[in-house]
């Protein structure tokens, strides 16, 4: 008896849990006179999850939905809504569906996002090299002001940027874009400290010229004691990223004149990635080699010493050991910049 009173004690805990993100508003939100039910329920495994919502219009039965479902790994997350949700007989629904689960309408990204769109449409892979396998360009200016963090918020796309972004389903599935409008929702919690009581950027690195911050997944460059930029945040299409944004991804940095080099780290997986970035322009170029995280899996044929070292680094490869020259790096880095963003 005792066995069947805990199960279900133990039931009726996880239906509780269950149900816990689920809520329903009943109201009149298109003013017609007659109530309208609005429901919404979380979901979510260990690496997807999101609301979905549905507003049911008390009149005539018929339905808005749209489904927030996304990986943890991503800070944007793309929507698609149906064109017809804006017509002039839905406005005030979609409105509603809209205010009750998404964060903070803005008319423009910040530079934090802005870093991540441009860095995205400026990507470019690169074959047959001897240091590099991609290169993108951020394109931000150095910034008189107080660098900040930004609540998440989310903002409206155009068709072109919509079409750009090539935006897919946690699944991987392409979403439609026919007589679709498109929403970009930015996640910025994970670039804010995860305790309330520490500050979101800490000192990493300095040198007489500029001081570096980070975050769990940013980094920001100061100079003068007045300007910043941003120079590396954490995105999966641009940067790579881990699988849930809770794990740290901004290890190790180390500034070489203009130049800061980056260990990112990617758990679960047992490799990291290796960036040079050009803190001036804020060019960043992806380090071509496969280091391995010693701290989780050790393998005498790799070598994670790209921050080691004034003048090279050894890399051990499954064929072969080179020593790699940061000259060399930095000149074949200026080549490729001045090839793929003549400025």
């Amino acid at each position: 008896m005792r066995k069947r009173i805990s199960f279900l004690a133990i039931f009726i805990q996880l239906s509780i849990l269950a149900q816990y993100n689920e809520k329903t508003i009943i109201q009149d939100f298109n003013y017609d006179g007659i109530k309208d039910t609005l429901n919404s329920h979380y979901d979510g495994g260990s690496s997807f999850g999101g609301t979905y919502a549905k507003v049911i219009n008390g009149k005539t039965n018929r339905f808005l939905e749209i489904d927030l479902f996304s990986a943890y790994s991503d800070m944007k997350n793309i929507i698609t809504i149906p064109e017809y949700y804006y017509k002039k007989d839905n406005y005030l629904l979609l409105n509603a569906l809209l205010r009750e689960t998404l964060p903070e309408k803005k008319s423009v990204a910040d530079l934090s996002l802005k870093w991540i769109l441009n860095s995205y449409f400026s990507l470019q892979e690169i074959t047959k090299n001897s240091y590099f396998s991609r290169i993108f360009y951020p394109n931000l200016a150095w910034r008189k002001d107080k660098v900040e963090i930004p609540d998440s918020y989310y903002i409206n796309l155009s068709k072109d940027t919509l079409e750009k972004l090539a935006p897919r389903n946690a699944g991987g599935i392409p979403l439609e874009l026919k007589k679709h409008k498109g929403i970009l929702i930015y996640n910025t919690y994970s670039l804010k400290a995860l305790d309330k009581n520490e500050k979101d950027f800490k000192m990493i690195t300095s040198s007489k010229k500029y001081k570096i911050l980070t975050t769990n997944h940013g980094i920001v460059a100061q100079k003068d004691e007045k300007y910043y930029k941003w120079l590396f945040i954490t995105d999966p299409d641009v940067t790579g990223a881990p699988d849930k944004l809770r794990w740290k991804s901004i290890e190790n940095v180390r500034i070489m004149g203009d130049y800061i080099i980056l260990e990112q780290n990617t758990p679960p997986s047992l490799t990291y990635n290796v960036f040079i970035i050009d803190i001036e322009s804020g060019i960043v170029a992806k380090l071509k080699f496969e280091f391995i995280d010693k701290e989780r899996f050790y393998n005498n044929f790799h070598s994670n010493v790209a921050l080691i070292g004034d003048t090279y680094f050894t890399f051990k490869g499954y064929d072969k050991e080179q020593k790699i020259y940061y000259k060399d790096i930095f000149n074949e880095f200026k080549k490729l910049s001045d090839y793929w963003f003549k400025r």
